[in-house]
């Protein structure tokens, strides 16, 4: 991304990172699109877990939105406080997504999520051991590709998440709709500005190569 564009990309996010930060009346907004890749972000505003309260991660939901709006996609992302989509062992956000995945046709999820700045992780990618790729096994590869190009020296596959339990977003997705389904864990340092790392420009770069080449792959 070119300076002119990363000035202009810094202001949107900045802009919609203090949207999604706002509470609305719903517990989360969902978007459907004309793609084949749905992208998630059960984290995105604050959540309860187990009675204790949760860090948001807003950059997730930004990504969504944007990557979203840019190049079609279907995404979800909680917008109030509530319960946490990847945890709990009923909750309506991933009803909700499964439905649209399948009213829409979506043949991929990438399920968004935050690490914590102090881990020594730039990005991991939970697969369940590759189960919940659902023979796609070539995802894994591509998307560290991906991540790899755009300066990310620690790609992770399943480390230190990997989106195992079947109540994860992930993990029911490639269940219930029989889809690949990745929970693709950014640390919050590239996300979060104040920090050294704040770089968000490099992880949408990623992630939007990463989804063109599953449209591109859905078609053949």
């Amino acid at each position: 991304m070119k300076g002119s564009e990363r000035g202009c990309f810094l202001a949107t996010y900045k802009e919609l990172n203090e949207r999604v930060g706002r509470p609305v009346e719903s517990a989360f907004v969902l978007c459907k699109g004309n793609g084949s890749v749905f992208l998630s972000a059960p984290h995105a505003f604050e959540h309860i877990r187990d009675g204790q309260a949760k860090t948001a991660e807003p950059g997730s939901g930004v990504l969504a939105i944007m990557l979203g709006e840019e190049l079609g996609c279907s995404y979800a992302y909680t917008s109030s406080r509530g319960n946490d989509p990847n945890w709990d062992h009923r909750s309506e956000y991933r009803d909700a997504v499964h439905d649209a995945i399948r009213s829409c046709g979506c043949k991929y999820l990438l399920d968004l999520h935050q690490l914590s700045p102090v881990r020594d992780v730039d990005i991991d990618l939970g697969t369940a051991d590759g189960n919940n790729l659902v023979g796609q096994d070539w995802m894994t590869a591509l998307m560290v590709e991906e991540f790899v190009l755009q300066g990310f020296g620690k790609v992770f596959v399943d480390e230190p998440f990997a989106a195992r339990k079947p109540q994860t977003v992930a993990a029911s997705t490639a269940l219930t709709c029989g889809i690949p389904a990745v929970q693709v864990e950014i640390n919050s340092r590239y996300l979060t500005q104040g920090y050294e790392g704040f770089a968000p420009w490099r992880v949408y770069d990623a992630l939007a190569h990463i989804v063109q080449s599953l449209e591109e792959r859905a078609v053949r």
